[in-house]
Formats: C-alpha cells, sequence, structure tokens
C-alpha cells in the first residue's frame, strides 16, 4: 500500500509525504503538496488521449471517464470508514476535527455504535487501527469485495495484505476472520439503512466526483508514466475522492485486481493536488515493480538508512530500505515529470523539499542521472534496464556526524519578491517565533529569501525577517535556529 497525508489541510490546520503519507498521523507524509501548487502550462505531456471501452471490475458510484483515467465515489470504501467514524476510536483518529460526512454519520446512523462490525475497529479488538489493520491496508480491504448488498468476495487477499493484519494468526484463519466480519459489514449495511444513507446523501458525494472530473489537470498522467517507463501497469486507473477518509485527509494508493487506485482525501477541487497525488501514488504501480527487482543488490547500501531513520518514520516508511528505494524512484521520476510538464523552476523546488526537508538526499543524483536514460531509449527501452545505473550511484555515500538546524517547519511558495508561508506547523520553531499561514517573508537578513530558505537554514544563527502579515502590516521577526547533531549520508569526495 502507498500511502500521503496532505500537508496543507487547512483543517489539520495545516505536513508532510506524498503516496500517505505521512511522526503523528498529520505526519501519513508530510509530503509537499505545497510544492505541487507551482502548476504551469504544460509544455509536452499534456496529449489528449481517446475514451477506451470501460469493463467494469469496480463499481464506481456517479463514475466519469478518461481514457484510462476513472473518476468516482467507491461504496464499499465509504461504508467502512463510516464504521470508522462511528467507533470510538474514530475520535481518536478525527483529532478533532469533523468532515461534514462524518457528522451525518453520527448523527444519522449513530444507534448503531455498538454494533458488531464496529465494535470490531475499537480499541484492543483485533482489527483495530493500532493491530496494523490501517492507513492503506484498511483502505483495500472493502475492494475484496463487490459492491453491496452483493458484496461477494471477487480477490483473494494478498500476502502482503495478510501478513500485516492480524498478526499472530495462521494465514488460514486471518483469511476465515477477514471474510467473518465482511458479514457483520453487511448486517450493518442492512440493519443500519445503509444503502439509503448513502443516498441520502447522493449530491454531495456527487459534487465530489464532479469537482474532482472537472479538475483534472491537463497533463495526461496515465500517459505520461506510461510513456516514461516504457510499459503499461494496470488496464485502469481509478482517482476516487474520500471524503470520509481517516485520518481526515489521508490519500492512500495501491494495486488491485488488475487495476490502480488513488484514494484522495482533500484537495478536490484542485487540479495541482490531483496531478501531485496521481504523479505520486499512480508511479508506485510503476517505480514499485523496478525497485523490488533489484532489491538484493540494493540491500548493500541498506546501512544508509541510519542516517534518514528519523524522517522515514515520521513519514510511516519505517526503517524499510526497501520502501525508501521505492520512494526515492517514484520521487525522482516525478521530478523528472515535472521538468517536462511544468518547468525547471516546479521541478527544482520539488527537489528542494525532497531532499532537505524529507531527508531523501540522493534524489538529485537520481534526477540527473534520469536524463541519460530519456536520452537513450533505443538503449534503454524500459526503466528497468537502466535502473542498476541509479543503484550504482549510492557507492557515493557514506554515514557522518553532523551538526545542522532544527527544521522550523514552515511550508513555503514563491510569492514575488518573497516567500508565501503555506503552512506554518504550530509545533515548529517557526511558528512560536511568530510567523502564520499566508504570512509574507520579504526579507531575511536585509535580502529576498530564495525558495530553499527555509531549508537549508545554518543552525545556532539568530535571523531577522521582515514579515507582512495577512490583512495586516510588516512586521520584524527573529527566528533562532537550535542546532543538533546526528549521523547523516554524506557524499564522499571524489
Amino acid at each position: 500500500m502507498w500511502e500521503n497525508k496532505n500537508p496543507l489541510n487547512s483543517s489539520c490546520a495545516l505536513v508532510a509525504a506524498l503516496f500517505f503519507i505521512s511522526g503523528s498521523f498529520a505526519a501519513a507524509a508530510e509530503q509537499a503538496p505545497a510544492l505541487a501548487q507551482l502548476r504551469g502550462a504544460p509544455v509536452e505531456l499534456a496529449i489528449p488521449v481517446p475514451d477506451i471501452p470501460y469493463k467494469p471490475s469496480f463499481a464506481m458510484e456517479y463514475a466519469h471517464y478518461r481514457g484510462k483515467l476513472v473518476v468516482g465515489i467507491d461504496f464499499n470504501r465509504e461504508l467502512m470508514h463510516t464504521l470508522l467514524h462511528l467507533s470510538d476510536y474514530g475520535a481518536k483518529l478525527r483529532a478533532g476535527e469533523m468532515p461534514e460526512l462524518a457528522g451525518a454519520a453520527l448523527k444519522e446512523l449513530g444507534q448503531f455504535k455498538a454494533h458488531p462490525a464496529v465494535l470490531e475497529l475499537e480499541a484492543g479488538a483485533p482489527l483495530n487501527w493500532d493491530n496494523k489493520f490501517s492507513y492503506g491496508y484498511f483502505s483495500s480491504y472493502s475492494q475484496h469485495f463487490s459492491r453491496l448488498p452483493e458484496g461477494r468476495r471477487i480477490y483473494e487477499y494478498s500476502d502482503d495484505f495478510l501478513n500485516r493484519v492480524l498478526r499472530g494468526m495462521p494465514k488460514a484463519k486471518k483469511i476465515e476472520y477477514l471474510d467473518a466480519y465482511w458479514e457483520k459489514v453487511r448486517d450493518f449495511y442492512l440493519k443500519a439503512g445503509y444503502e439509503a444513507f448513502f443516498k441520502n446523501h447522493g449530491d454531495r458525494y456527487r459534487s465530489y466526483s464532479d469537482t474532482v472530473y472537472a479538475s483534472l489537470p491537463p497533463l495526461d498522467i496515465v500517459k505520461a508514466h506510461e510513456d516514461y517507463h516504457g510499459t503499461s501497469a494496470a488496464g485502469h486507473f481509478f482517482i476516487v475522492p474520500s471524503p470520509l477518509s481517516m485520518p481526515p485527509g489521508g490519500s492512500y494508493g495501491g494495486p488491485m485486481g488488475g487495476s490502480v487506485f488513488n484514494y484522495m482525501g482533500y484537495g478536490f477541487d484542485s487540479p495541482e493536488t490531483i496531478a501531485y497525488l496521481g504523479l505520486h501514488e499512480f508511479g508506485h504501480s510503476f517505480c514499485n515493480p523496478v525497485s523490488d527487482k533489484y532489491a538484493a543488490e540494493a540491500a548493500k547500501y541498506a546501512f544508509i538508512i541510519e542516517g534518514i531513520q528519523e524522517e522515514m518514520i515520521s513519514q510511516k516508511y519505517g526503517t524499510s530500505w526497501e520502501t525508501v528505494m521505492a520512494e526515492l524512484l517514484v520521487r525522482s521520476v516525478h521530478a523528472r515529470l515535472l521538468l517536462k510538464s511544468e518547468g525547471r523552476e516546479a521541478a527544482e523546488l520539488f527537489l528542494l523539499d525532497e531532499k532537505y526537508r524529507y531527508k531523501f538526499v540522493f534524489i538529485e543524483d537520481f534526477y540527473a542521472l534520469l536524463e541519460e536514460y530519456e536520452n537513450n531509449r533505443a538503449k534503454y527501452p524500459t526503466l528497468s534496464e537502466f535502473y542498476p545505473k541509479l543503484l550504482a550511484s549510492l557507492a557515493d555515500w557514506d554515514l557522518a556526524e553532523v551538526t545542522e538546524a532544527e527544521d522550523p517547519k514552515i511550508w513555503t511558495l514563491p510569492a514575488g519578491s518573497g516567500l508565501k508561508i503555506a503552512w506554518a506547523n504550530p509545533k515548529g520553531s517557526g511558528y512560536a517565533a511568530g510567523l502564520r499561514d499566508n504570512d509574507i517573508v520579504t526579507a531575511a537578513d536585509g535580502a529576498v529569501p530564495g525558495n530553499s530558505f527555509f531549508v537549508t537554514l545554518e543552525p545556532n544563527r539568530t535571523y531577522t525577517l521582515t514579515v507582512t502579515h495577512a490583512g495586516g502590516g510588516p512586521e520584524i521577526i527573529t527566528l533562532q535556529t537550535r542546532p543538533r547533531t546526528l549521523k547523516r549520508p554524506i557524499r564522499l569526495p571524489s
């Protein structure tokens, strides 16, 4: 499963990831959609494609089709997330937020909070979120079944899914347990009258699907990936607005039944967000098989993760080097596609955040090497043939102790002669210094700050910032950077 979480969701006080995604729930990917908002006129990849005959393997409500893209609402998934919202544990995941449809579910279906399908998700229960039935795995569970009321299991549970959930239980018992739980879900559907609830809010659901479809970017995301990778990863690619997604704003992706899904929890009316999540989440279906193929070779560089594990854990990637390598390739290709579709500035801003904030410090090496791949497609028909060259670049890196500035947790966008603060995390030193969302930083120590200013601060230094607050006048703010010493990947001398 691939996870991402919107760093700029205003309801989060807006954090990054991407694809989830993720140290708190908000960090389910402290990924930088702020950078994805740098949208320009597509240069070469916005190629219209004709609609192709659609053979539905998944019943989407209020569906729209464009080429291989399908936009619609997943009925079963909304039901599953309704159950989670009804649970007492759901309040913990909401963390004070209350999506509109969640409030409606609590009001109209609250009398069924004690139903076995809900109780199974409570703290201490086998299928509780803390027991790894969470994020993309929770999200994909209902995809194994046809739309209720039929609710027939149409796909086998993957080994990856079974290894994740119900740990300590034999595989056969897991399958039996998961199937039995679906019968509880079916019973809830019938007794709570969920079909009527969904239809009563059909206008709202339709508006989400219509809005996403109307907001699709000019860039043909699927064709961009297929052309770049030299292969097709799936028959159809689904973009599924998910207003009840948990935690609120959470976005997840993954394959199922020969298709690829991007469940997006935010940005329904934003072409920038849709393009960002599409490039990232759909990118996994192309990149993961490549990085998996060379996992054994990549393992000799796994020691490097020690220098970035704090950031990887905060993004819900844990300490898995295989996961890091997949993410690195996805993000490197993402940057190259940004270069082609939106220009150099958008690509370079994306690289800055990936390198400095999310600590994919090798991304510039991969990004630069991929130009050779692009210019030699006769020699390298697919990215898989070229990937060993990317891996070889990791031999130039080692670990060393360094002193750096603590991250002030400030996300910015270019704003003429200055930087606009897209999000000031209340837990960061930037917020403590007085920086707020929508402020414009016009000067840092008397000079116009560059795009990389907040991600390249020097440790143990005091910066004097000239700030124009939204709706107010200028103010001088002092930002003190706190130093910290730790091991980091460093490039070896050539």
